[in-house]
Order: structure tokens, then sequence, then C-alpha cells
């Protein structure tokens, strides 16, 4: 399972219930970065137009392929942390408030980051994207 989250600078993933921020270009990249059907949440996917690989999942988690994306907002990520193969993350590279945070002492002492880039979207001057295995 390949697993996609976004974060600002303290690992903040959502306040609230509510994600931090989004960004169109980060959704493009999300769909093309995916690997199998995309796995997230009714709230997730109103922001992605349908494009036949989003599979809503609030109460089916556990229907994932080996094969297949989670992209988590608002859900703990830690109970996917072991059986991710992948884990992608998109740094807002701002600070937002949060009550929900990716645990990433964890991800840094068990993983290894393999590539970063950086991008322009439409909301952010600069997004980071991280891949960790």
């Amino acid at each position: 399972m390949h697993l996609i989250v976004c974060i600002d600078d303290r690992g903040g993933m959502s306040f609230f219930g509510k994600r931090q921020s989004m960004d169109s270009a980060v959704r493009t990249d999300i769909l093309k970065t995916a690997e199998g059907e995309i796995f997230m949440t009714a709230y997730s996917a109103r922001q992605f137009d349908d494009c036949g690989r989003i599979k809503i999942c609030d109460d089916s988690i556990g229907e994932i392929g080996e094969g297949d994306t989670l992209f988590l907002e608002t859900v703990d990520p830690r109970p996917f942390l072991d059986e991710a193969k992948k884990i992608t993350l998109y740094r807002w590279n701002r600070t937002y408030p949060f009550d929900m945070a990716f645990p990433l002492q964890e991800l840094e002492s068990r993983r290894k980051k393999i590539r970063f880039s950086d991008f322009s979207g439409s909301s952010h001057d600069k997004i980071t994207k991280e891949e960790w295995v």
C-alpha cells in the first residue's frame, strides 16, 4: 500500500476534523503519483474530480490492496505506517493550527527518504514532495 499525506512544517494534518489547506497542483500530482485505486474519505474525495480510481473508504479501510493508495487528511495515519510500502508527504512549507499530526519522528527513525522535489502550487509558492520507503 502507498500512503499519501499532506502536512505543515510541524507535521500537522488537520484541525477540528478539517484539512489545513488544499491545492489543485497537489491533487493533480496525487493522481499521477498514486498506485492502483485511491482510497480516501468522502470528505477528501469532494476535492477531486471523478477519475474512476477514487474509492470512498470511511468504513472500509481494510479493503485496500497491496498495490493501492491511501490518501489521508483527517484520519490518524499511525495504524497504516507498518503496512505502507511507500509514503509520500506533501509539505505545505507553512505552519497552520492543528490537532492531528503525522508522526514525523517515527517516520524518520524507521524509513528512508529516497526522493524529494519542490514545485509551485496554485495556492502555495513552494510545495515539497517527499517519498519514503
